[in-house]
């Protein structure tokens, strides 16, 4: 039997109308970022709620399995899991846009009070005399990640400290400030925590009429408020700067250029 060719074209036209109706398919999200402040956690129901930069609130979900890494205080929280997140920490994270659930958090600042070994922490070893381990404020000099030491400014005199695990140098660049943990391991005196006392950023933008500079750091772009405008007097697009800042509501204020 012949189709008849009226009747195949209202079909395909037909279709074409659904197909059109029904719109693109739907492109799946993939990750988004985000970051601020932790007001609160409910670890009974798995959330989180964070204030970001510009001051407003949402409460997140947090995946069971999400990797826990602390760029502040490392040492306080050896082997992190979600129940380590605590209010007053500031985090980046990453979560699936599809579902809004977080997968992925990188603590960048832990307030002092939270600052102490967990119960679960291996004790450390308090040192000849019982003393417990001393925290110094360097500058970064020299590093040598191969040799796993380090060449450092504290005060006015230059050091060179040996580390216990080489990779801990990995963030950290010559002119960088950092607090530095030493303990004696076997007899040895170790740096066995760092954490970075100053970020880093390249000048992208200056307003000095309203206070603030565009900054990029990390691979991306902030703009902060600084608490002094003479901060930007000596400032040009461009330069590299190691500064300090403080989480204020609406906004990141820098306290100190270096």
């Amino acid at each position: 039997m012949r189709a008849n060719p009226k009747l195949c074209f209202l079909t395909l036209i037909g279709s074409l109308t659904i197909l059109a109706a029904a719109g693109p398919a739907p492109v799946a999200a993939g990750p988004e970022h985000g970051r601020g402040n932790i007001v609160s956690v409910d670890w009974g129901s798995m959330e989180i709620l964070v204030r970001d930069p510009q001051g407003g609130t949402t409460t997140w979900k947090v995946d069971a399995g999400s990797k826990i890494k602390f760029s502040d205080a490392a040492q306080f929280f050896p082997r992190p899991t979600v129940k380590d997140l605590a209010p007053g920490m500031y985090i980046y994270f990453i979560y699936e846009g599809t579902t809004g659930v977080i997968y992925d958090v990188d603590v960048r600042e832990v307030p002092p009070e939270l600052q102490k070994p967990r119960s679960s922490a291996k004790p450390v070893d308090p040192g000849p005399g019982g003393r417990s381990e001393p925290q110094v404020k360097v500058r970064f000099d020299k590093i040598d990640q191969r040799r796993g030491e380090f060449r450092a400014t504290v005060g006015n005199r230059s050091q060179t400290f040996r580390v216990r695990d080489p990779q801990d140098l990995d963030r950290f660049a010559p002119g960088d400030l950092a607090i530095i943990t030493i303990e004696n391991v076997r007899g040895e005196e170790l740096v066995t925590a760092i954490r970075s006392a100053a970020h880093s950023g390249t000048v992208r933008g200056i307003d000095s009429r309203r206070r603030r500079i565009t900054l990029e750091v990390g691979g991306g772009v902030e703009t902060y408020g600084v608490s002094d405008g003479r901060l930007l007097d000596r400032l040009r697009v461009g330069d590299r700067i190691r500064f300090e800042f403080e989480d204020r509501p609406g906004m990141d204020v820098i306290t100190a250029i270096y």
